[in-house]
């Protein structure tokens, strides 16, 4: 390795130790990884933001002579408004812009994805050829349709729920447990995952030089927690 990637990587492995030791209390070291760390997204997604820009409306406007650009980019610059207390009405225009287009696409997406398609899934008929975890195998057809239905049955609150109404809100109330779990389960597998991963990259004994960060933190934590000590046993 040369030496800009040994820095880079002691560098990576220093400000992931200054994140975990928030497992043992809010300290400095953590407060500065994270304001690192949200400067330079911000700074990443300005930049990013600036080039996009450049890409998509500026180098056509001037190369090729693509007026239409115009309009959008009038529109963006009254996002400035915002820092104007006479005229910060004009700022509600682009907001209003954005969130409007954004919904409107966000909805044309959910009505397919979990509705007509969510239809279509729970009526579609069962194809016994099909592979035991795909959403047409008999067994899952039926699974499917029974917590779709079950489902729609909890959230019925025009009626007393009693007798075979109740029946079928209690397995809707399972179905969304299942889903809820198996959600909850993803989200922490993914969360584990990364963290697999951070450790096999300071544990990358001896191919690897992140390693050598380890000592040096615990013998500083070691340090820390010994001042604390002392100060708190000064004060009584």
């Amino acid at each position: 390795m040369t030496i800009p990637e040994i820095l880079g990587t002691l560098m990576a492995a220093a400000f992931t130790l200054m994140v975990y030791s928030f497992f043992y209390k809010e300290n400095k070291a953590y407060r500065f990884a994270e304001h690192v760390f949200i400067g330079l997204a911000v700074a990443h997604g300005a930049v990013i933001s600036s080039k996009y820009m450049w890409d998509t409306a500026l180098a056509p406007l001037l190369t090729k002579g693509e007026t239409f650009w115009i309009l959008p980019m009038l529109v963006g610059l009254l996002f400035f408004f915002f820092f104007s207390k006479k005229h910060f009405w004009v700022y509600r225009i682009p907001i209003s812009t954005v969130v409007g287009t954004g919904i409107g696409l966000g909805m044309a997406g959910l009505m397919r994805s979990q509705f007509t398609d969510q239809i279509r899934q729970t009526i579609a008929l069962a194809n016994p050829k099909a592979a035991w975890y795909a959403g047409d195998y008999p067994i899952n057809a039926v699974l499917i349709a029974i917590g779709v239905i079950g489902t729609l049955f909890f959230f019925i609150f025009t009626t007393e729920q009693k007798g075979p109404l109740l029946y079928a809100s209690h397995i809707g109330r399972w179905t969304m447990m299942v889903a809820f779990g198996a959600a909850f389960g993803f989200t922490v597998m993914a969360r584990m995952s990364l963290l697999i991963g951070r450790m096999q990259f300071l544990l990358d004994y001896p191919t690897g030089v992140a390693w050598y960060t380890i000592p040096i933190s615990i013998l500083v934590l070691a340090a820390v927690v010994l001042m604390e000590r002392s100060k708190a046993a000064k004060k009584t």
